[in-house]
């Protein structure tokens, strides 16, 4: 009884490996990141809070992941919302919210994923009292 892969079975395996390898290849880790101030919203307020949102999508799988810090919001921290597809001079309803501010993560679907990359959505921050949008911000790629 003969074992092993004969050539054709060994082609195959190669063919299959250099497949999946090539798509883990095609897959990318896009950063952002967004100023987030009050000057930012349409219209614009004028409270003192400021803050900054890094983030990261992995192009394979969707999903967004995102690290936030803030400073002198007006109260405490209720959560943060994503809007879009709008921009930097537009409002748009909510596409995603937590109310974990300072870290998070979602899976998007294609067509979020690809107004996030377009630089179609803004951040905002909320605070508890009185709940309102504090603070914005445009999530535009980084480097």
């Amino acid at each position: 009884m003969k074992t092993g892969l004969s050539a054709s079975g060994l082609f195959a395996l190669v063919f299959g490996v250099f497949f999946v390898f090539a798509g883990s290849a095609n897959a990318a880790i896009v950063t952002f990141k967004a100023d987030l101030k009050g000057s930012n919203f349409v219209p614009p307020n004028n409270l003192s809070g400021t803050g900054y949102l890094t983030a990261t999508l992995n192009t394979a799988s969707n999903v967004l992941t995102w690290h936030v810090s803030v400073f002198r919001l007006s109260g405490r921290h209720a959560g943060i919302a994503f809007h879009g597809p709008a921009a930097p001079n537009e409002n748009a309803g909510s596409i995603l919210s937590s109310g974990s501010l300072f870290a998070g993560s979602a899976t998007l679907t294609d067509e979020q994923a690809a107004n996030l990359i377009a630089g179609n959505w803004y951040a905002v921050i909320y605070t508890r009292s009185p709940r309102r949008s504090e603070i914005r911000g445009q999530v535009v790629r980084g480097r």
